[in-house]
């Protein structure tokens, strides 16, 4: 597995989802969906907020 160049997304606010996955295959990208129906489902929550992705599998393999 090939450790993904690192992203960076300013932080606008004080509030964020971090949503964690650790599935083996996924890159960036893979959750677009999820991440469009979580945007949706806060749709009616104050603003500004940032959904940011963490993908474990990479932090295992370098531990391993």
């Amino acid at each position: 597995m090939t450790i993904p160049d690192p992203q960076s997304l300013k932080w606008p606010a004080d509030r964020a989802v971090l949503l964690v996955h650790g599935v083996g295959s996924a890159k960036p990208g893979d959750y677009d969906p999820l991440v469009a129906q979580v945007t949706s489902a806060l749709a009616g929550q104050p603003r500004p907020y940032a959904v940011y992705m963490f993908y474990y599998d990479y932090i295992n393999e370098w531990f391993s």
